[in-house]
């Protein structure tokens, strides 16, 4: 099956024709790549709160922030875990 097209424009912006790849990349050359590649165009969505909290985990406190729309629930839900790297 062929890579859709939007898909390809994405990868096309993230890793532009001649440069190098990430893996080829030192540690913190790799670090600002990747953090130019995610930055969103526009003002972000607006949400009624925005609440840090963190619960344990198996090598110590594990970070997690929840967005609360506004009006009357119940609300949707959805959960995102970052791969790291995976």
């Amino acid at each position: 099956m062929p890579l859709d097209e939007d898909v390809k424009q994405i990868l096309a912006v993230m890793s532009p024709e001649g440069s190098p790849q990430l893996h080829e990349l030192g540690v913190e050359a790799a670090r600002e790549a990747m953090a130019g590649a995610f930055q969103s165009e526009g003002d972000p969505e607006p949400v009624a709160r925005v609440e840090d909290r963190s619960f344990p985990g198996p090598a110590g406190e594990v970070a997690i922030r929840i967005y609360w729309p506004s009006g009357a629930g119940p609300h949707p839900a959805l959960v995102y875990f970052h791969g790291g790297g995976w």
